[in-house]
């Protein structure tokens, strides 16, 4: 097997980086960060709860400072991506080796992650009252002015990136190096970083001034890659998503714009 061909079989160890396969899990519509209220909890009703490690998560935050210049005014936040959508509202907490607070989401199952200087340690997990594997954990990087609609192209880049950075610990040495060799998964024109709409879509335009480019898009409409790697696109050029819903007559699920949303209680 030579390196394309283990570059491919890599792609399906990499949630929501869809090298070369339709993602079919949706990406909620963009929201501003909610408003984070810490308090203790205590998370029941689970004998195998979905957990998420603290530490890999402040690797990605690490990654997002670093990189902040991708987004000067972007937000970076975390969303809980729940399949159990009729089950009771999701508890989510982070618990560290002597505290537990409570992680207030918005109506998207976002919420803003934690420091350290609140969590009072770096080691500890993110702890729901979903079961093992009906619930992910994703970053989303967010720009003051973006929509559900409408994404800068800087703020996907940097969205892969701090990504790459949770996730490439399920990946193994060899293929890390490999994705090193040939620029990240996040730069190289070898590898595509895809990205779950927030709703079925019937094209992706991407957009600079008067320049414009089709952006590949699925079959099924819900995953679409956008050439991060393409440095000739800056980072200010804009994703524009459009619903299929909305170009037939239909009517398309609600946009909320960037805001100041209410978290829910």
């Amino acid at each position: 097997m030579n390196v394309a061909q283990y570059l491919s079989a890599a792609c399906s160890l990499m949630v929501s980086l869809a090298c070369a396969q339709d993602s079919q899990q949706h990406e909620q519509a963009t929201e501003s960060p909610p408003s984070t209220v810490l308090e203790p909890v205590v998370v029941t009703g689970s004998r195998d709860p979905a957990r998420a490690s603290y530490a890999r998560l402040l690797e990605g935050v690490a990654v997002f400072n670093a990189r902040h210049g991708l987004a000067p005014n972007g937000t970076l936040l975390f969303e809980a991506l729940d399949q159990l959508a009729t089950a009771p509202p999701l508890v989510l907490s982070l618990e560290t080796t002597d505290k537990a607070i409570a992680l207030k989401t918005d109506s998207l199952g976002r919420f803003v992650l934690p420091t350290t200087d609140v969590a009072g340690s770096n080691v500890g997990e993110i702890v729901s009252n979903r079961p093992s594997g009906l619930l992910k954990i994703k970053p989303l990087v967010l720009s003051t002015g973006t929509s559900g609609s409408s994404r800068r192209l800087g703020d996907l880049r940097l969205q892969c990136e701090v990504l790459w950075a949770i996730e490439k610990h399920d990946v193994s040495l060899f293929l890390r190096g490999a994705f090193g060799v040939v620029g990240g998964p996040c730069s190289s024109s070898k590898l595509s970083a895809g990205f779950a709409a927030p709703q079925k879509l019937a094209a992706v335009e991407l957009v600079f001034g008067e320049r414009r480019a089709t952006v590949q898009l699925a079959i099924s409409g819900l995953t679409y890659w956008p050439p991060l790697y393409d440095e000739s696109w800056p980072d200010d050029a804009l994703v524009v998503l459009k619903s299929a819903a909305k170009l037939s007559g239909g009517t398309p699920p609600t946009e909320a714009p960037i805001g100041q949303p209410e978290p829910r209680s």
